[in-house]
């Protein structure tokens, strides 16, 4: 209780005399605490410095500047709220739907890259064959025995028939 008194009249004195009855007890405090005496000494040195200093006028808009700060901050923090709020809203309303159109695009998008890869595939096995394959002769050349060969189907087709017919 009394180090809560001490305090007390330390904090007093800063702000007003002391009674020479709290000044006596005060000096008693100080004589059992020389750190508490040293610690003294420097607030109120400090305390007589920041008193000397001249008053800074203040501007007559300062209490409107510092209300319309806090108000934009407070526009700031409702906005961002409200930006949140929106998307929590909106995220059931399309979410699924959004899913399932990024699904649908992921599985064409897909499709459609194996659909090239085979178009390449098979570009490329063209590619092999036509170098691999000789020169094709000049029509002429290649009709050329078109009657003879003719000829032969006609009659290789009609010995068929006349075979099937003895096998029946």
């Amino acid at each position: 209780m009394n180090d809560v008194r001490n305090e007390e009249l330390v904090r007093l004195s800063f702000r007003r005399e002391l009674t020479p009855e709290e000044e006596s007890h005060l000096e008693s405090y100080f004589a059992a605490n020389p750190e508490a005496r040293a610690q003294w000494q420097e607030d109120r040195a400090l305390g007589r410095a920041l008193q000397s200093l001249a008053d800074v006028p203040v501007s007559s808009n300062f209490t409107a500047g510092v209300l319309q700060a806090v108000d934009l901050e407070e526009a700031r923090e409702q906005r961002g709220r409200e930006s949140k709020a929106r998307w929590r809203i909106l995220l059931p309303r399309f979410g699924w739907p959004a899913a399932a159109a990024l699904l649908i695009l992921l599985f064409a998008h897909n499709r459609n890259t194996v659909k090239q890869e085979r178009v390449v595939k098979v570009l490329a096995e063209a590619s092999r064959v036509s170098s691999e394959l000789k020169i094709v002769p000049e029509p002429d050349v290649v009709l050329q025995d078109f009657e003879v060969i003719n000829q032969l189907v006609r009659t290789s087709a009609s010995s068929d028939d006349e075979l099937l017919m003895a096998l029946q």
